[in-house]
């Protein structure tokens, strides 16, 4: 029996998509529909920003990759316009004389320069600086400071720069058990940066990297520190 079909928790009015296969790490379980279209998690876009993300997006040229993809993604679906207005449109024909491809006309943006941005990419602090300039009360979602400082704390520069120094010490490879990601292994194994001596109890160790090691989650789940284990310690 299909799953009773579910809106975008966002509030975009469209149907969160259905899905195909179960994922512990991202919360999915097969056949059910998932709680977000993909993108829309934690950024509910109010009415006046869409209508601007629209009109920015209008005449914009997709790549050929991309039309394939819409093309795939639409096959066997008729148009709003055909089902309401029972019209087809056929190939060769074009309804409209603005958007007839000319031979010979050339391209829009033939001669002009590209971003000084392109094929740039983003420091580590540079991307923080951008993080910071819309977190907080300077997001467009601040909701009066509600996230624990738990989240906070490991979503910061400072616990990222840590994590990825466990890591790479440990040559993304589990200390327990051995297992690293791999061609011919046939899965992804997820990797954790787990606090030895636990994050919650040694706040003074939470960024020293000699307290970290690198862990599979099936080993993570195993030790006396996984989630809320701690409390009974």
């Amino acid at each position: 029996m299909p799953s009773k079909q579910i809106l975008c928790e966002c509030g975009c009015g469209k149907p969160a998509p259905i899905s195909k296969y179960t994922s512990r790490r991202m919360g999915w379980v097969k056949g059910k529909p998932h709680r977000f279209i993909l993108g829309h998690n934690g950024y509910v876009q109010s009415e006046e920003t869409r209508r601007k993300i629209s009109e920015t997006l209008k005449g914009r040229i997709k790549s050929a990759e991309t039309r394939k993809r819409l093309s795939e993604s639409l096959k066997g679906k008729k148009a709003p316009w055909a089902i309401n207005n029972k019209q087809l449109f056929k190939k060769g024909e074009h309804y409209n004389i603005n958007t007839e491809f000319k031979k010979g006309q050339p391209s829009w943006n033939k001669g002009l320069k590209m971003s000084g941005m392109s094929d740039k990419h983003h420091s580590l602090e540079t991307k923080e600086k951008m993080r910071l300039s819309s977190s907080g009360i300077k997001s467009s979602n601040w909701k009066g400071g509600i996230s624990p400082l738990n989240k906070i704390i490991r979503r910061s520069l400072k616990y990222r720069t840590w994590r990825e120094a466990i890591f790479e010490r440990d040559n993304y490879t589990c200390q327990i058990c051995g297992i690293k990601n791999q061609k011919g292994l046939g899965k992804t194994i997820e990797l954790h940066a787990d606090h030895i001596k636990p994050f919650s109890i040694f706040p003074e160790l939470r960024y020293d990297v000699s307290n970290g090691q690198t862990l599979c989650i099936d080993c993570h789940k195993k030790t006396d520190t996984y989630g809320g284990k701690t409390r009974n310690l």
